[in-house]
């Protein structure tokens, strides 16, 4: 009965330890500005990969040498290692494929950052170099695809192209995933490039509710207002 108290307390402290590993992965990659589906791989890797060491390190006094280990025994452990390595390839795969994005985003922000600065004047340049951002950002999608930050920037190649009906779908992309005041008032600026005043009006208070002194949006919410005078 001892014994079994023992291994009672065991289990239950194994089980803890893995609970609380699964919240701090997840906290931490929360605090990363992981998805959340993503930082549910990386708790299970955690808990799978514990799990895999609790049943490859049992007391040797529990499981005499000559005792035949259970066919329940092997499937679970060979579910576990399967199940660690399995998630364990996908978190590797997706951090790859994040700072890959990462890099290719971050090359189209430089290009698109020079167009707005006016630094390519040449508007054949201009036409070249968006082109060439396009499709860093087209990879960068494709690599990680809920990036907030890849959805902007892509918003905004189509804006200096003056593509707004595209550039609207970029930014309600990034929203959806990454809802800012940044993405808030560049969705405003495209509706009332599009002259839906309304839906403008919408995305810039919208921004202002996350942040009240963001300029863009204060000045957008006046263009609003301005535009609305106008009508009246």
């Amino acid at each position: 009965m001892h014994g079994a108290l023992i291994e009672d307390l065991r289990e239950r402290k194994f089980l803890a330890m893995g609970l609380l590993a699964a919240v701090v992965t997840m906290a931490v990659n929360a605090l990363a500005n992981f998805p959340f589906h993503l930082a549910a791989i990386a708790s299970l890797v955690v808990v799978l990969t514990g799990a895999l060491v609790r049943l490859s390190t049992e007391p040797k006094e529990e499981s005499p040498p000559t005792a035949p280990v259970k066919s329940q025994d092997k499937f679970l452990r060979v579910l576990v290692a399967l199940s660690a390595v399995v998630f364990t390839f996908i978190g590797i795969r997706y951090c790859f494929n994040f700072y890959r994005a990462s890099a290719e985003a971050n090359l189209a922000y430089t290009i698109i950052s020079a167009i707005q600065a006016g630094q390519v004047p040449n508007e054949v340049d201009r036409r070249a170099y968006l082109l060439v951002a396009q499709r860093r950002l087209e990879l960068a999608n494709r690599l990680d695809p809920y990036h907030s930050d890849i959805y902007m920037l892509q918003g905004g190649a189509y804006r200096l192209q003056n593509r707004f009906e595209p550039a609207r779908v970029e930014y309600e992309k990034a929203i959806y995933y990454a809802p800012s005041c940044e993405a808030y008032s560049a969705l405003g600026a495209t509706y009332l490039r599009l002259g839906q005043v309304d839906k403008a009006r919408e995305a810039y208070r919208r921004a202002l509710e996350f942040n009240p002194k963001f300029e863009p949006a204060q000045q957008g919410m006046q263009s609003v207002n301005n535009a609305t005078a106008k009508t009246k």
